[in-house]
């Protein structure tokens, strides 16, 4: 194409510029300086006429259309060559001819199909009377930049699809909703990917590499979160961090819901076992009250309270406990009904909720089989440990309250407890009283504990061969405010069960040696019996208490006597220590009521124990039934032969004293002599029993 203007009828652009130093030196007029710069721009121009056929055009032109430059001339201004009219063509020329340049975009088609937008500047070139002779118009491809465009506003609205879909994970409780979220967002951010999104929990197998795993992966973390079924999309840099913001949404909101989970979970279950706690345990309950109104069904509560376990936690260690909690939580809920309701309370208590039951006897068929299958042990740090329960059994209807059934399950378990454990007791009404009673006992022990309303009495222990006391048993009384004293059988059980022996069984040393000290330092021989209950036996500060009780009476260790029930001797947990301790510091060990527990010839000869105390039971019976008299008279031959003094109590008639004398019973004590009595009682029949005759 000819640079020059000249070559197209003299036609001039418009005034001439005047000629300067450095177009003079090369030979160029601005004429033709202007032609030259005109071809050589980037961007493509074009003269026409005022007809609107080019005149001119640039290289740029003929790349833009596809036209060769040869065909420029007579082509229609607005022919790009992409076969499309301008729609805005005629009133764009309007607006040139009258004199003024409009500027816009134009989007064209190109050879390779694809779209392409245009900046397009037209300007009139008029002459000298103003009229317009020619247009130049200038287009610049601005594709690129607009793709760019393009791509920053959808990164922008994958932003903020990102926040927006971490707002509605908030409001989120079902982890399937977040699925959903997730895979609304990708489908409506994401144009090449089909999206179906699953996710993948933590520790699952899953390989991402696999060759059955189609479409994409997404790991946040180094774990893979999600997959999307995608087929052979192809996903750039800036899509795929897309894909693993919307996936750290998901793990997270996923992980805030199991956190949730969890802590209503740990709310509601014990931490050790698993198991339903009070709260929700009472929950059920009153859903089990409810549906009893409504099909008319009784329904139960059962607690189950371990005996003895805090002997096993004492001797093996906590962690031995904590196996045997979960163990014993395993076997619970392996014998009750799907609809049923095992939970733990706290220490070694569990509850169980039978739903749906016809009878009382029913509930009762529920205790004696776990019973059963508590009574086989467990095999824990290569120990069988026996287990056994104090079961308490409460039977509702829709008109009980649950708190109440609750209440009455574990007043009944507290009665099997002091009934002897491993043992089952239907609440009654007139368990409901005892418990009452009970109530009243424990109240009026805590203020005499706190208010000195605990007394001993003494009952002389007498020698035989001589008639003569050598001792006493000190025996607790409880004053009542009103002066009522009330019997021992009344409230040791009591403080056992409630956690008052302790205080008690010190209260009663104390004031027992005290007492006695002045009588065993004027009398050679002279011995002190206190009783010590299994408790007492299995707390470690046993041995302390009595030496301390010792060094502030003033009573010497060989001057008392601790009696010893078998149970607590043989139960092998919790007290070798304690009997060890005891017979390091020199008091005497007798065993009390013997012959009415389990005891043997092996375990005799076993025990360290000084004495036997023969059961009152079969000294009653001496005269009526020679085999009690049997008994009686094997007891005081092992003892013999075993080195150990017998001492018989319960002794009424001089029958019996006579008796137990030719069978060489060493001591007695009974109401033969005396009943239990004050301090200053017992001092008068010391001083008359050694006044001369």
């Amino acid at each position: 194409m000819d640079d020059s203007l000249s070559d197209h009828g003299g036609r001039t652009a418009g005034e001439a510029v005047p000629t300067r130093g450095a177009l003079a030196a090369d030979g160029l007029s601005v004429h033709r300086l202007l032609l030259l710069a005109l071809s050589r721009v980037p961007n493509a121009v074009a003269i026409s006429g005022a007809e609107g056929e080019i005149v001119w055009a640039n290289a740029a032109w003929s790349s833009l259309t596809g036209h060769a430059a040869e065909t420029a001339y007579g082509r229609p201004l607005t022919d790009l060559g992409d076969g499309v009219q301008d729609p805005d063509a005629d009133a764009t020329w309007r607006t040139v001819l009258a004199g003024r340049p409009v500027q816009g975009e134009r989007r064209i088609g190109a050879r390779d199909g694809e779209a392409r937008t245009l900046t397009q500047s037209l300007a009139p070139i008029p002459d000298a009377t103003g009229a317009v002779r020619f247009v130049v118009a200038i287009w610049t491809d601005v594709s690129e930049l607009e793709q760019a465009r393009g791509e920053l506003a959808r990164r922008a609205a994958q932003q903020t699809a990102i926040a927006t879909l971490s707002q509605h994970a908030l409001g989120i409780s079902d982890a399937r909703d977040i699925l959903a979220a997730a895979e609304r967002t990708l489908g409506a951010h994401l144009d090449t990917v089909p999206t179906a999104v699953q996710w993948v929990p933590e520790g699952s197998t899953h390989d991402c590499a696999s060759p059955g795993c189609s479409g994409v992966c997404v790991s946040v973390a180094g774990r893979c979160v999600l997959t999307l079924e995608a087929g052979e999309a192809d996903l750039n840099t800036e899509d795929l961090g897309f894909l693993r913001a919307v996936a750290g949404v998901v793990d997270a909101t996923v992980e805030r819901l199991d956190t949730r989970a969890e802590i209503t979970h740990l709310a509601s279950h014990d931490g050790l076992t698993g198991l339903p706690n009070r709260p929700l345990f009472l929950d059920r309950l009153s859903q089990a009250a409810a549906a009893s109104a409504r099909t008319g069904d009784a329904f139960a509560v059962l607690v189950v309270d371990l005996d003895d376990f805090k002997l096993v936690n004492d001797a093996l260690g906590h962690e031995t406990g904590d196996e045997v909690l979960r163990r014993a939580a395993a076997r619970l809920g392996e014998l009750v009904r799907p609809d049923d309701t095992v939970a733990r309370f706290g220490g070694d208590e569990f509850a169980v909720l039978c739903r749906a039951l016809d009878s009382a006897e029913s509930a009762c068929g529920v205790a004696a089989r776990l019973h059963t299958a508590l009574e086989t042990g467990f095999d824990v740090a290569g120990s069988h440990l026996p287990v056994s329960a104090s079961v308490g059994v409460a039977v509702g209807d829709a008109a009980t309250d649950p708190a109440t059934l609750l209440g009455q399950a574990d007043s009944a378990a507290n009665w099997a407890k002091e009934r002897g454990r491993n043992r089952t007791e239907l609440f009654t009404p007139q368990l409901e009283e005892a418990a009452r009673a009970r109530f009243d006992v424990t109240a009026a022990l805590r203020h005499a504990l706190e208010h000195g309303g605990i007394t001993v009495a003494h009952q002389p222990v007498l020698e035989l061969a001589t008639g003569r006391i050598v001792g006493i048993e000190a025996l607790a009384r409880l004053v009542l405010p009103s002066g009522a004293t009330v019997p021992p059988d009344a409230f040791i059980g009591v403080a056992e069960s409630n956690g008052l022996i302790g205080a008690l069984g010190e209260e009663v040393l104390r004031q027992a040696c005290a007492d006695a000290a002045p009588w065993i330092a004027t009398r050679k021989g002279f011995t002190v019996s206190v009783n010590l209950s299994p408790r007492q036996l299995g707390d470690e500060s046993i041995v302390h208490l009595v030496e301390r009780t010792l060094a502030d009476t003033g009573v010497p260790a060989a001057a008392l006597c601790l009696e010893l029930t078998e149970s607590a001797m043989l139960s092998g947990i919790g007290t070798s220590e304690a009997i060890r301790g005891l017979r390091a510091l020199g008091v005497a060990l007798a065993l009390d009521d013997f012959g009415t527990g389990y005891s043997s010839l092996a375990h005799l000869r076993h025990m360290p124990i000084d004495g036997l105390k023969i059961d009152r039971s079969f000294v009653d019976a001496m005269d009526a039934s020679t085999k009690d008299r049997a008994l009686v008279t094997a007891a005081i031959d092992l003892a013999e032969a075993f080195g150990l003094a017998t001492t018989a109590e319960g002794v009424e008639t001089p029958a019996q004293r006579d008796a137990l004398t030719e069978l060489g019973c060493h001591l007695a004590q009974g109401y033969l002599w005396s009943r239990p009595v004050d301090a200053p009682t017992l001092a008068a029949l010391l001083d008359e029993q050694a006044a001369p005759a």
